[in-house]
């Protein structure tokens, strides 16, 4: 048995296999479209999901976000007040109670005081006074709103 060294013969270079970049660029046009269509679903389908006894109270589930409410909720604990803005009844009969203190100090509503008060910006505050407005709590008389009956 001879285990010397042999030399061995390297092949002749053979043509180089060509890819085929079609597929390729159809899977990378498959994938970044998916990307795209699944990046956007997400981003507009965000829910914060809150318990009902939570609604008001917890910073993330405050009026500025989409929010799906889960657990038991009992019938007219929730208002809503505007077609996007839903509160507790109890945030709304307190908002009620500081309308009709407003009222009595200055004979008609003074929103910065109220809306400092409620802890709210005019974004929310104005469905707000609509709704007491709709409600015949308030009423816009001469730019100001005045309390109609609590």
């Amino acid at each position: 048995m001879d285990l010397s060294p042999r030399d061995v013969a390297t092949p002749a270079p053979s043509a180089r296999k060509r890819r085929k970049w079609g597929p390729i660029l159809v899977l990378v046009g498959v994938l970044a479209g998916g990307g795209l269509v699944v990046s956007k679903f997400l981003t507009s389908a965000i829910d914060y999901y809150c318990n009902a006894d939570e609604i008001d109270v917890k910073e993330s589930c405050s009026g500025d976000r989409r929010v799906r409410v889960q657990g038991a909720v009992d019938q007219g604990s929730i208002v809503r007040v505007a077609a996007d803005l839903y509160l507790s009844r109890e945030r709304v009969d307190e908002a009620r109670t500081e309308v009709a203190a407003n009222c009595g100090r200055h004979g008609h509503l003074e929103i910065p005081e109220l809306r400092d008060i409620l802890g709210t910006s005019r974004k929310f505050l104005i469905p707000l006074l609509e709704y007491f407005d709709a409600q015949g709590v308030t009423l816009r008389q001469a730019g100001h709103r005045v309390l109609k009956r609590l």
